[in-house]
């Protein structure tokens, strides 16, 4: 009979290497195949739908705090770091957090990667039926995983057992 991982801590793992590789793929992917700027349709027969258009973000979100690369190269350091150690010691105790953490992780090492090895974060994605910056899969993952999070948060957990003194009383 085979044997399977079950130890949460490893899969998820498993699963942060894929998603981290998914995005530097797309990230690499953008820039040999795009020039600076330069937009092409994602999917031809809606071209005015999404684009690939390649940018170098040097700053945070939206492109806020562009003046102080190093603190944000710091902070990206510290709070991956910070998320490692957080999962290590509680992802028995909180398995609603287990998505979330994946996809918020995967997203922040993806966009990590950027800044320590080119010094920008690499965007590609732009949306052209709503005004939005321009973003890359981690930026993608990091939202969903955030989004997730606060879900769980506003969901009830679910029922625990009752203890021998409130089932007598």
């Amino acid at each position: 009979m085979k044997k399977y991982v079950t130890n949460p801590l490893i899969w998820s793992m498993a699963w942060v290497i894929g998603l981290t590789a998914l995005d530097l793929y797309q990230k690499q992917w953008a820039i040999t195949h795009l020039s600076h700027g330069e937009a092409l349709p994602i999917l031809p027969p809606l071209p005015h739908l999404a684009q690939w258009r390649l940018t170098y973000n040097t700053g945070g979100p939206w492109s806020m705090l562009h003046q102080v690369p190093f603190a944000l190269l710091l902070s990206g350091l510290l709070t991956t770091m910070g998320m490692l150690w957080f999962w290590a010691k509680t992802y028995k105790q909180k398995p609603k957090i287990l998505w979330p953490f994946i996809l918020i992780f995967s997203g922040a090492v993806g966009n990590l990667y950027n800044r320590i090895s080119l010094g920008a974060v690499v965007d590609s994605i732009e949306l052209l039926f709503i005004q939005y910056p321009i973003f890359n899969l981690a930026d993608i993952y990091i939202c969903t995983g955030l989004s997730l999070w606060l879900l769980s948060r506003l969901t009830p957990s679910s029922p625990t057992q009752p203890t021998s003194q409130q089932a007598s009383s």
